[in-house]
């Protein structure tokens, strides 16, 4: 399996739950916002369909938080 510089297999995917349990969301509004104002990752929905359930993958979210942890050192 292909791993990622976080050690992450790339194939590992997040859903709005995983996101919210991790504390990297807090609602699905603060998800919008997040996507929307910050760049968060856009999700992947594997299927189509009403019952196709919208997935991040788990290396673009770490990316992004990182991201944002070297943007804040670099304010401070």
């Amino acid at each position: 399996m292909k791993k990622s510089q976080s050690g992450l297999d790339e194939f590992v995917f997040w859903g709005f739950d995983d996101l919210k349990k991790r504390g990297i969301v807090g609602s699905r509004y603060d998800l919008c916002h997040k996507q929307k104002e910050l760049g968060f990752p856009r999700s992947i929905h594997l299927n189509q369909g009403r019952t196709s359930r919208a997935v991040f993958r788990a290396v673009d979210v770490v990316a992004w938080i990182e991201g944002r942890i070297g943007a804040n050192e670099a304010a401070e």
